[in-house]
Order: structure tokens, then sequence, then C-alpha cells
């Protein structure tokens, strides 16, 4: 009966451990970038800076494609291969754009591709608010519940509202 127990604890202990060592393998990985890269993203069009854009548009484009399937579950796997070929294809579209108005139009189909990437696969290390533009009709993601329109910039900058919240994981 003693041994049964120290086996039972013993596995109890190492499920413990390799689900720590999962989590912990997903923060560190590309997947974990993602946020970081989008919100880079975010913001440029927000200071109506195309070039930053640009580069932002750039660098989540190679995150994008470092980011493999295989660390996730076989259900989250479906997930981000649902959504991965929308957000390579708008942020490679807003990463060639020369001007504002076509990279705030490819931001759309990323930012509304993005969300239930981050939904399902639980990797924010920040609350994030889905604010809304009612001009436009789009969602994008923030890490401020204060809105900063991303669509509009400058022109409009407080235009839009919070309509969800992603809960940080560090909370």
């Amino acid at each position: 009966m003693n041994s049964l127990k120290k086996i039972f604890i013993a596995i109890l202990l190492l499920l413990v451990v390799t689900n720590s060592y999962a989590q912990k393998s997903i923060n560190e990985s590309p997947a974990s970038n993602l946020l970081t890269e989008y919100l880079s993203l975010k913001n440029a069009l927000v200071t109506d800076n195309n070039k930053l854009a640009q580069t932002a548009a750039v660098s989540l484009s190679k995150t994008i494609s470092l980011v493999s399937s295989t660390q996730f579950s076989s259900e989250l796997q479906q997930v981000w291969s649902k959504y991965q070929p929308e957000l390579l294809a708008s942020s490679l579209t807003i990463s060639n754009a020369q001007d504002l108005k076509n990279q705030r139009a490819s931001f759309a189909t990323l930012s509304s591709a993005l969300y239930p990437v981050l939904k399902s696969l639980k990797i924010n290390t920040v609350t994030l608010y889905q604010q809304y533009c009612p001009m436009k009709k789009v969602t994008w993601l923030s890490e401020g519940k204060e809105i900063k329109n991303p669509y509009f910039g400058r022109q409009m900058l407080s235009c839009g509202s919070n309509q969800d919240t992603l809960i940080s994981l560090t909370k």
C-alpha cells in the first residue's frame, strides 16, 4: 500500500512538471511573440506611421512563419492551421503596402483572425481588449482599455468601444 502511494505521488509530480514545462515552452516560443509583434503593428498604425507598420508587419510575418503547430494539442493545432494562412497573408500584405489605407484594410483581416487564435491558445501575457470601430465596422486588439483607433489614427483616435477582454495568463 505504501509503495502504491509513492507511485501515485511520483506520477502526480511527473504530470505537474510536464504540464509546467509544456506551458513554459509555449510561452517562450515564437507563438508567444505573436502578440508583441501584433501590438507593435497596431501602435504604428495608431500613429499613422506606414514605414514603421511595414517593419512591424515584416517581423510579424517572420514570427507567424516560425510558429509550429506541433507545440499545441491536436484541438489547438486545428485552430492554428485554420487561421495561420490568413494571418500570414495579411501580415505580408501590410509589409508590402506603401500606404496606410491598404495597410489598415489588411490589418482588419489580421485582427479578425488573431482574436480567435489568442482566445483559443491562451498565450497572452497581458490583458487584452478587443475594441470595435463603428465607422469601419471592424475590431482590433489592444493592451489598454483606452481607445486608440488604428483604422483612423490621429484623425479619429478615440473612435470605438471595448467589446471583449482576454485576461492575462500571468494574473
